[in-house]
């Protein structure tokens, strides 16, 4: 699976309509929990990425 992809579901583009109640918080996209190493490394990754662009 491409990340961006991946990714579309989960990004707003415009936040007017948008309500996190509408969302399920337990929502895994279908991954499985044997996925769950490489996950916790892409969540990091983007926790770096989003630190480094929001000094």
């Amino acid at each position: 699976m491409k990340i961006k992809k991946l990714l579309k579901r989960y990004r707003i583009e415009h936040g007017k309509h948008f309500s996190l109640k509408d969302h399920d918080p337990a929502d895994t996209h279908g991954l499985e929990s044997e996925l769950k190493p490489q996950a916790k490394e892409l969540l990091a990754g983007g926790v770096k990425e989003l630190s480094r662009q929001h000094p």
